[in-house]
């Protein structure tokens, strides 16, 4: 991993810590940081305004604790720089100018933080967007591919396996024809919502095709995957067993012992086998493993195991565009 990869990865650790720690927390953060410009601005007297640099704390906490947060502390902002202001003795012509300057500064604060927090939920909003597929609201073959590539220079630091899961729809376009598309649509759904919720928190789930779903099981060894796979495509066929009609699914699992060069080389890989399990009949799972510590070849079948083959053997190229 090179050093732009490895300095995006800290990047998005320090952000994602950010983000989970609790709001009362990043105010209290934030308050820290007004009361110390309020001490500095009493420190280098009335001459030197220093009122700008309450900005930096409420865009901080607005935009990791949110838009009553950053209001908050726009308030509190306003109230230590008045105080900071009187405190340093500053004289004015009327009474009532410091109060109206203060005012103008509480304005100028509550307007940043909430032009701040309405620009933090479009962001988050076209984000969101950017990275899933709007049809089943799994992730999309972009964002797949950024999270695959995270996770296995992961696994390669630690050494850890990792096991790839490629789900293919047999004769999709049976049901288009037969049913309609709105009917491949909801099948698409329903299939979304299944691989999600049947995985872990940690795992990842994505449609990567017309119905070609993957699923990334990282710390996942051969037995551990053929466990998973076993309970999370058996729910699958459970779900669309209400269905109007009848769906199957082949399935293409490969378990890196050691962990591939390239995200394009285990894709290829699984997909690989997956076509291997819908050359041999369809509607059944095919795994193998692949590196040091691989226990062999393994196929476990979905409905009808005495039709199940082991897959050819797969010795994906260096290389290999999806």
């Amino acid at each position: 991993m090179g050093h732009g990869d490895a300095d995006e990865a800290r990047r998005r650790r320090v952000r994602s810590s950010l983000e989970r720690m609790p709001r009362a927390a990043i105010l209290v953060i934030g308050s820290v940081l007004v009361a110390a410009i309020g001490w500095a601005d009493v420190a280098t007297g009335v001459e030197l305004a220093l009122s700008i640099f309450y900005y930096v704390p409420i865009a901080f906490v607005t935009w990791f604790g949110g838009r009553a947060s950053g209001v908050v502390l726009a308030g509190t902002a306003a109230v230590v720089w008045y105080l900071a202001d009187v405190v340093g003795g500053a004289v004015y012509s009327h009474a009532w100018i410091p109060y109206w300057n203060a005012s103008v500064r509480l304005g100028m604060y509550l307007l940043l933080a909430v032009l701040l927090a309405r620009l933090r939920t479009a962001l988050r909003r076209e984000s969101e967007l950017a990275r899933t597929d709007p049809l089943t609201g799994v992730a999309n073959a972009r964002h797949f591919h950024e999270t695959a590539h995270l996770e296995l220079a992961r696994a390669r630091r630690g050494a850890t396996p990792l096991t790839l899961a490629y789900v293919d729809v047999d004769d999709f376009k049976t049901v288009n024809d037969d049913y309609g598309h709105s009917a491949g649509d909801d099948l698409l759904r329903t299939i979304g919502r299944a691989l999600a919720s049947a995985v872990r928190e940690l795992d990842a789930v994505a449609r990567v095709g017309g119905d070609e779903f993957v699923m990334l099981l990282p710390d996942a060894d051969a037995s551990g995957a053929a466990s998973a796979l076993e309970r999370i495509i058996g729910g699958l066929s459970r779900d669309v067993e209400r269905l109007p009609y009848s769906v199957t699914f082949s399935v293409g699992a490969v378990t890196f012992g050691t962990p591939p060069e390239s995200v394009d080389e285990m894709m290829w890989a699984a997909d690989h086998v997956m076509y291997g399990a819908k050359r041999s009949g369809k509607n059944r799972v095919h795994h193998r493993t692949i590196g040091t510590g691989a226990g062999g070849r393994t196929a476990v079948a979905v409905e009808r195991p005495a039709a199940v083959d082991p897959p050819a053997a797969v010795d994906p190229p260096a290389a290999r565009a999806i």
